[in-house]
């Protein structure tokens, strides 16, 4: 974008704008097991999360 300004006869003042855009995205994985125990029923173990996403779009 260009604003130009004339305060006076002669005299221009011009201002160039442009925006920025952040687009970062973090996403953790982590992962589910699921067993059976001894008794038959079931149950799930959540482990820490191991890999991390971390996507940074324009600036």
């Amino acid at each position: 974008m260009v604003f130009n300004f004339k305060p006076v006869e002669g005299l221009t003042l011009t201002a160039q704008v442009a925006p920025t855009f952040d687009m970062d995205k973090f996403k953790n994985f982590s992962t589910q097991i699921k067993y059976t125990n001894p008794d038959g029923s079931s149950s799930t173990v959540v482990n820490q999360p191991r890999t991390t996403l971390v996507n940074h779009g324009m600036k």
